[in-house]
């Protein structure tokens, strides 16, 4: 891990009370993925477990085309999402995941089987003031 990303990694958000949070390598290759389509950049990823729930954050900073998904996510939002705002963030919802660009260049994306409010929860735990410090 870089230490680009590991300076990331220290934005993820603990785990909330009654899950249990993992980090490290991203098992099915999320960040990665998104990393390479994005062209470069530092990514950081935590996955968070509740019996047979789970969730995951994956944080990307600095890629050069990230400063162009907050005009695709707002599109995501024409597309059935919803625009829902977290500590002065725009996210983009669907029926499962939550997407946002804080500071113009890092995209926190929270995925996985959880309810929407749990994810959401999990966002607004984060200190996204810090985050755009990164």
């Amino acid at each position: 891990m870089s230490k680009k990303s590991e300076s990331l990694g220290k934005s993820l958000p603990p785990a909330p009370v009654g899950w249990t949070r993992s980090e490290g390598d991203d098992p099915d290759g999320t960040a990665g993925g998104l990393i390479g389509m994005f062209g470069s950049g530092a990514s950081a990823y935590a996955s968070y477990t509740r019996g047979e729930d789970e969730m995951s954050v994956t944080l990307i900073a600095d890629a050069p085309m990230i400063t162009g998904m907050a005009g695709m996510l707002a599109g995501i939002t024409g597309l059935g999402g919803k625009p829902l705002r977290i500590q002065r963030t725009e996210f983009a919802m669907n029926e499962k995941d939550l997407q946002g660009v804080v500071d113009g260049r890092i995209l926190v994306s929270v995925g996985g089987n959880a309810s929407i409010e749990d994810k959401t929860a999990l966002i607004q735990s984060m200190d996204l003031g810090r985050l755009a410090d990164y």
